[in-house]
């Protein structure tokens, strides 16, 4: 079984292919924007961080009115959030 670190480890490499080739991941900006969600939301299970996203999320988009326009203000809203979260996904 893999330690925490690998995983952890593993997920942000994960993010940082999806941000490299999203339309891998999903077909529509919705569909990224969920699977960037769901890595982000296990990366702060890992850490035991669970709020270091959400806040980051909130911050970014205080008014919770954030909808993904397209394929790249989403990989760029994400890459934000890993900034203001820590999440060094390369």
């Amino acid at each position: 079984m893999k330690s925490a670190e690998e995983t952890l480890t593993h997920i942000s490499e994960v993010i940082a292919k999806i941000y490299e080739r999203p339309e891998m991941y999903g077909q529509t900006p919705d569909a990224i924007d969920s699977v960037l969600f769901a890595y982000h939301h296990v990366w702060g299970f890992i850490t035991e961080r669970p709020f270091a996203v959400t806040d980051a999320i909130s911050e970014l988009a205080p008014s919770s009115t954030w909808t993904p326009k397209d394929v790249e203000s989403t990989i760029q809203f994400w890459q934000a959030v890993d900034k203001l979260a820590g999440i060094n996904s390369g």
